[in-house]
């Protein structure tokens, strides 16, 4: 078959020209190459064509800026040896963030293709803290699930959230707190239309708490099946328990206690109840920074307005 000579100009353009992503704008950024949705190596759509950024003083700050930009709370930098490197352009380098920026291209760096790396050293973060809608990878499965929000008195707010009979969970899927690299765990509370209407955090650590252990393992003695958090000074988002469960089908469970102690002059626990004032359903999700995530819906609203709200599934 005789080729057209005078076709060949414009499918070598047409083979030249970048590949197009649609619903993206300039600027986005995604994570890739991971098994989960809150870490990856980081890649910025620019120019029509998704690429990838250069380590180079990239760092804690930056990483916030891209997860807070993804729809995340916070966010630390990954070794970038943690995801393997891009096929893309390296669109970014030196990026250096001052922190508020709102997306990762405000944030000062070389120019878009400027750079002198390769992309063994592509970054990639590791998001921490509650999106900001409920994410659809969470595990399911709680029998029986329960929020309790008591606002009345200023000063005095509680918050108590629990999930049992539970699915079967291995005390891997419980995450490290005790950990050189611990976990964090945030509880994150959604109204009826998935917008986040309140936050409450707690790292891992092996410091004490009001002169005992923060975290200690439980169950049985070298083969432990949870762990226990307690802090009667509700230094951390005014949280003062909680508990994590392994366990079979219908044995693991979750709780969350949290409250505002004027005895000790703590007022860390955030309102929520104003934010959920009218909606007929929540959500509740407690996220790891190690990727797990559970969930409960709570479709059967007991109370509800500005000073007070209670839920069960």
């Amino acid at each position: 078959m005789m080729f057209n000579r005078k076709l060949l100009p414009m499918v070598l353009v047409l083979l030249a020209w970048p590949t197009l992503s649609t619903g993206q704008v300039e600027g986005d950024l995604r994570l890739m190459d991971s098994t989960n949705e809150r870490s990856g190596r980081v890649e910025v759509f620019h120019s029509g064509q998704w690429g990838t950024v250069c380590d180079d003083f990239f760092d804690d700050i930056s990483a916030g800026v891209a997860c807070r930009q993804l729809g995340f709370d916070d966010g630390v930098e990954a070794s970038f040896q943690t995801f393997p490197g891009g096929l893309d352009p390296i669109w970014m380098d030196n990026v250096q963030c001052a922190g508020a920026e709102a997306s990762l291209v405000d944030c000062p760096f070389n120019g878009f293709s400027n750079h002198n790396c390769v992309h063994l050293e592509d970054v990639g973060v590791h998001c921490s803290g509650c999106p900001t809608s409920p994410s659809a990878s969470c595990q399911t499965g709680f029998g029986k699930a329960s929020l309790s929000i008591v606002e009345k008195v200023p000063g005095k707010e509680k918050l108590v959230f629990k999930m049992a009979k539970g699915p079967s969970l291995t005390f891997a899927d419980l995450g490290t707190p005790l950990d050189f690299v611990p976990a964090k765990y945030s509880l994150c509370v959604y109204d009826d239309v998935g917008n986040l209407a309140g936050t409450m955090a707690v790292p891992g650590t092996f410091d004490d708490c009001a002169g005992k252990p923060c975290w200690k393992e439980v169950g049985p003695t070298f083969v432990p099946n949870g762990y226990v958090y307690k802090d009667k000074l509700t230094s951390e988002d005014g949280i003062l328990a909680l508990i994590l469960k392994a366990g079979g089908t219908g044995k693991s469970k979750i709780v969350v206690k949290g409250k505002n102690h004027p005895k000790f002059g703590a007022t860390n626990l955030p309102s929520v109840a104003p934010a959920l004032a009218g909606s007929t359903s929540a959500t509740v999700q407690l996220h790891t920074d190690e990727a797990g995530c559970f969930s409960a819906s709570l479709g059967r609203v007991l109370k509800n307005d500005a000073i007070g709200f209670k839920a069960v599934n």
